[in-house]
Order: C-alpha cells, then structure tokens, then sequence
C-alpha cells in the first residue's frame, strides 16, 4: 500500500525537478544555438543509422529506403520520415512521376 502525499510534499518535489531540469543545461556550458546544432547533429546521426540498419536487415527494401524532409524545421524539429518500399516498388513510383 502506498502512502498518499502531502501538497506541500508534492510542491517541494516539483519545485527540485525544476531545478534538476534547469541545473542540466547550465552544466553544459553551451549557449543554445550550439546545443540546438549538436542536438540536430546527433538526430541526423540516428536517422542515418536507422536507415543503414533498414537497408542491411531488410535487403528488399535497400533500394527503396530513404529519408524525406517533410516540413521546414521552423514548423517541427520532428521533420523527418523513413519510406521505404520494396525496389520494384519504389522503381514504378519514380517512374509515374
């Protein structure tokens, strides 16, 4: 059986992540922008492993897989998406293009 919190209890408990959230940049010594470059960077890095790791696993769809931009980063930061299809597939819909 769990023991229910005080307000005041779960106040103070906020108020420490808070500081723990805030303290997590300071340490870092980055000024945003930087933070914000090293952030992309490392999704970059991720994207790209993933894909590699789509091509290797799943040799019909090494042809067909990418990665597609499909908003501007000012609207989400979240703006990437794998597509993969079999290459036949993938062949037929370039060429209706």
């Amino acid at each position: 059986m769990q023991l229910q919190q005080l307000p005041e209890e779960q106040d103070d408990e906020q108020d420490e992540q808070e500081q723990r959230v805030e303290g997590r940049y300071d340490r870092l010594s980055l000024p945003r922008r930087r933070r914000e470059e090293v952030g992309a960077r490392a999704k970059l890095l991720m994207d790209a492993a993933r894909l590699a790791f789509v091509r290797e696993a799943f040799p019909a769809l090494a042809k067909g897989a990418r990665l597609v931009r499909y908003c501007r980063p000012a609207v989400s930061l979240e703006n990437v998406v794998m597509v993969a299809a079999e290459a036949e597939a993938a062949t037929s819909a370039e060429d209706a293009k």
